[in-house]
């Protein structure tokens, strides 16, 4: 299995942690740079790791243009930020 997981220092973490258990791990530093991971290795990714805050587009962007270019690609959401993942009241 290959996944994308965002660059920043929790993220190396979780990719070092997949790697461990025998995962391949591409790593990207934006959502854009996700995507040109993606379109380069289309055929090898089999799960992305999406940060809600990453930097240049929100996590919610990148999932959306992710299932366009690959529908049904399962795609894991994580976040630091405690208030992205509160329901509008």
């Amino acid at each position: 299995m290959n996944a994308i997981a965002e660059t920043l220092p929790r993220a190396e973490i979780t990719a070092a942690m997949l790697r461990d258990t025998g995962y391949e791990v591409s790593e990207a530093g934006s959502g854009g740079a996700a995507l040109d991971v993606l379109d380069a290795e289309s055929k090898k990714i089999d799960l992305i790791i999406i940060d809600l805050g990453m930097p240049g587009m929100s996590g919610a962007d990148v999932a959306r243009l992710v299932q366009a270019r690959r529908p049904g690609l399962p795609t894991l959401f994580v976040t630091a930020l405690p208030t992205m993942l509160r329901s509008p009241a």
